[in-house]
C-alpha cells in the first residue's frame, strides 16, 4: 500500500503548486525533494517548453501506475493551462511519439487554479487513485480525483487474467490465458484490452462474452485484434472528474455496456437527514458515506478514498479530524460546491 497524503503546502505561485503535485505523485527529487515521501507513481512523459525548474502554460507531464495490484495500466496527463490544471486519463500513452490511446474525461476543465495568487496544496492518494486539493481550509476547496474507481458489486473478482499471444479480430476466437478467476463462467461478460506503450493506433479495449471455458481457455467474438500481453478482467473502474464541482461527474475509460470515454454522475447511497445525524444521538457519531458513480447504462463503480459527511454544525468544522473505529483518520472539509467529504489522512 503506497498511500501518503501532502497537507497544507503554501506554494507562492502556480509555478510551485505545478511542479509539487508532479513530484510528490511521483516520489521523486525534481524541483522539490519527495524522494522519500512520495507516493510512487512514474514520472512517465513531460513536455516542458524550457524544463522541468522553469514551468509554464501548456507544459505537461504525464504519469503512470500499475495499480496496488500491478496489473493496471493507468495514465494520465496532467497539463497546465490558463486558470485551470487539467487531469485527464489515457489507456496507454507513448512518450517517445507523446501520444496516447483511448483518451477519457479528454480536455475537461476539472482543476480550478488560478494563473495568480497564493496556493495550499493537498495531495491524498495510492497506487490505484489519487486526490488534489486547492486550499483544504477554504469554503471554496477545488480540486480533482481521479485513477481507478473501488468495484460497485461484491461479486466482481477484480482479478486480471493475461494472454500471451496474439487475437485477431472474429467469432470464437480461442483466447488462453495464465489463470481463471474462480468466478468466471459462460455467458460472463468481462472486458478485454492491450497493454502496450507504443503503436497507439492498436490500442484497443472492448466488453466481450464468455462463450465456452475450458481449464484456462475461453472463446469469444472480439470485434478487435489484440496484441501479446493482453490483460482481462471483470472490472477496469478507470476513471477522471470532469466538473469544477467536485465529486458530482465524469468519465470512465469504459462503461458498462462497453462504450469508451462513458459520462458518470456521482451520489451517495442514501440521502439522510443532516438534521438527525449531525451528530447521531448514539455516542455522537458522525456518519461517512460512499460516493457511488452511475452512468447512464448502469453503476460504474465507488470513488475511492473519499467519503460523504454531515454538513458542518457547532462542534463539526472546515479541517477537523474524524477517527473511525479501526483508528484511522479522516481529515473534513468543503469542496465547491457545498460538498462535505472526508478523506483518510496519515
Amino acid at each position: 500500500m503506497a498511500y501518503a497524503n501532502l497537507v497544507n503546502i503554501t506554494c507562492t505561485d502556480k509555478e510551485e503548486f505545478f511542479q509539487r503535485l508532479r513530484d510528490f505523485v511521483c516520489k521523486r527529487n525534481g524541483t522539490y525533494d519527495y524522494s522519500s515521501t512520495g507516493i510512487g507513481w512514474t514520472l512517465h512523459d513531460s513536455v516542458y517548453a524550457t524544463d522541468e525548474d522553469n514551468c509554464a502554460i501548456n507544459d505537461y507531464f504525464v504519469i503512470y501506475s500499475p495499480g496496488e495490484g500491478g496489473d493496471d495500466d493507468l495514465y494520465f496527463k496532467i497539463v497546465w493551462t490558463t486558470s485551470y490544471i487539467k487531469c485527464y486519463g489515457y489507456q496507454s500513452w507513448d512518450n517517445s511519439t507523446h501520444t496516447g490511446g483511448n483518451v477519457y474525461a479528454y480536455n475537461v476543465s476539472n482543476f480550478i487554479v488560478s494563473e495568480t495568487g497564493t496556493y495550499i496544496l493537498w495531495i491524498y492518494g495510492n497506487l490505484n487513485a489519487l486526490l488534489f486539493l486547492n486550499d483544504l481550509m477554504s469554503t471554496d476547496c477545488r480540486g480533482v480525483s481521479f485513477g481507478r474507481m473501488d468495484k460497485g458489486y461484491d461479486d466482481l473478482s477484480e482479478t486480471v487474467a493475461t494472454c500471451s499471444t496474439t487475437l485477431t479480430a472474429g467469432s470464437d476466437v480461442s483466447i488462453v490465458v495464465d489463470a481463471v478467476p474462480s468466478n468466471w463462467a459462460v455467458d460472463k461478460e468481462i472486458y478485454i484490452r492491450t497493454t502496450h506503450d507504443d503503436a497507439i493506433s492498436t490500442v484497443k479495449m472492448e466488453k466481450i462474452t464468455i462463450k465456452t471455458l475450458s481449464g484456462t481457455t475461453l472463446t469469444a467474438d472480439l470485434t478487435n485484434s489484440y496484441t501479446t500481453g493482453s490483460k482481462l478482467s471483470d472490472f477496469v473502474g478507470y476513471y477522471a472528474e470532469a466538473a469544477t464541482t467536485l465529486f458530482t461527474a465524469g468519465y470512465t475509460i469504459i462503461g458498462p455496456d462497453g462504450t469508451l470515454n462513458l459520462a458518470y454522475t456521482t451520489g451517495v447511497y442514501l440521502g439522510l437527514s443532516t438534521t438527525a445525524h449531525d451528530p447521531d444521538e448514539y455516542e455522537e457519531r458522525f456518519y461517512m458515506l460512499e460516493y457511488v458513480c452511475s452512468s447512464s447504462v448502469g453503476l460504474v463503480g465507488k470513488i475511492p478514498l473519499i467519503k460523504r459527511v454531515p454538513s458542518f454544525v457547532s462542534g463539526f468544522a472546515i479541517g477537523d479530524i474524524l477517527e473511525d473505529v479501526d483508528g484511522v483518520n479522516w481529515r473534513c472539509f468543503m469542496g465547491y460546491s457545498t460538498q462535505y467529504a472526508c478523506v483518510k489522512e496519515v
